[in-house]
């Protein structure tokens, strides 16, 4: 008797959404190479500045910086009202404004709009 074929099931969301994740930390993590903030080049995460709850941000190159763990996790966290400083300083009032202006606008994304991200960060990685 012949095996029976496994179907493969269709990529969904949640599938997408981690390999963006995985791909826009590691491209950028490695194109800055530094902590954005105090120059360290150990323990790199993506920090967002609008949270990454928020999808359609989540994988904008204005919307993060490459911050040490601990200036984002102990500095970015702890002290906002600096934070929001720092965003303003270093990406000026005008990506500060549309960031905030955006994700405020939002609507919902299909899956289609995760597989052109995808594929569009895919180019990045050779």
């Amino acid at each position: 008797m012949p095996k029976a074929k496994l179907k493969k099931k269709p990529k969904t969301k949640s599938y997408y959404k981690r390999q963006i994740d995985k791909l826009f930390s590691r491209y950028w993590r490695e194109k800055i190479g530094h902590c954005e903030r105090c120059d360290k080049q150990e323990n790199l995460v993506v920090a967002h500045i609008i949270t990454r709850g928020v999808i359609k941000l989540r994988w904008e190159r204005k919307n993060i910086f490459v911050m040490c763990m601990g200036c984002h996790t102990f500095w970015a966290h702890k002290y906002p009202l600096q934070f929001t400083q720092f965003v303003i300083d270093k990406k000026g009032q005008d990506v500060h404004d549309w960031l905030i202006k955006e994700s405020n606008n939002l609507k919902p994304l299909d899956i289609n709009w995760y597989i052109r991200k995808f594929n569009n960060l895919q180019k990045y990685e050779n």
